[in-house]
């Protein structure tokens, strides 16, 4: 599948997730999607994810009630097409870790000195319940931010979804960076968690008053989700 084809996303997104979002705003990103897709083809760009089924991708592997944590992203990677596949932060197996993604992985290792990650494909995180979800859903190669206004209003309502309709109530909110914390005022329920450090990317993770690296960010999600089976964080099965 590609943007050849039409691309609807009452037809990509889960129904379990379908039916909780406001159908209107569904039909407002679709529109624009819809122009998007034709923008970049008039531009001869490529919109990553490449695969349009892997746009839900972590919608697919993680309903709702089996969210435990949200760690936001701001957009798919966008260098080229073997990278971006639906998980933010996440990367095929056998693609170059990119620096962020390698900085997280140093973080973990620093506070669990046994655990392994060998590829960069996250699913394993997520069928822990662990959300790893970008603000925008695509991006045209090489224009970091160039579809955050298709998907503003679907992020907004994903996260009202999270505060008002799950049924487990402690969710644990990691805003790594300015841009994720601006949709601090989002986060409203009473029993929610915010954990917030600089964003692991090179340029920013040993910078600003609560830097990501030394920040035991992994090692403190654990700790509040005492209750419950700690997260593993490894890639590897």
């Amino acid at each position: 599948m590609n943007y050849d084809q039409e691309i609807v996303i009452n037809d990509l997104l889960p129904v379990g997730w379908k039916q909780l979002f406001d159908s209107t705003i569904l039909e407002r990103t679709q529109q624009r999607l819809d122009e998007a897709i034709k923008q970049s083809k008039r531009e001869s760009r490529n919109i990553f994810p490449y695969d349009p089924r892997d746009i839900f991708k972590v919608f697919k592997l993680c309903t709702l009630d089996d969210i435990r944590v949200v760690i936001l992203g701001q957009d798919p990677y966008h260098n080229n097409a073997r990278q971006a596949n639906g998980i933010a932060f996440s990367v095929y197996p056998g693609v170059t870790i990119p620096p962020s993604l390698r900085n997280m992985f140093k973080e973990i290792q620093r506070v669990y000195p046994d655990t392994t990650n060998t590829h960069g494909d996250l699913t394993d995180w997520v069928k822990q319940g662990v959300f790893l979800l970008n603000t925008a859903l695509t991006v045209v190669q090489g224009q970091p931010g160039s579809n955050m206004n298709i998907w503003s209003e679907f992020t907004d309502e994903l996260f009202h979804i999270l505060e008002n309709k799950r049924n487990n109530k402690c969710v644990v909110y990691c805003l790594w960076g300015k841009f994720a914390e601006s949709k601090r005022s989002l986060i409203t329920n009473a029993d929610s968690r915010i954990l917030v450090c600089s964003h692991p990317s090179p340029l920013s993770a040993y910078k600003t008053d609560t830097p990501f690296m030394g920040s035991g960010i992994f090692k403190r999600i654990n700790e509040i989700n005492a209750l419950n089976e700690s997260i593993k964080w490894s890639s590897d099965s």
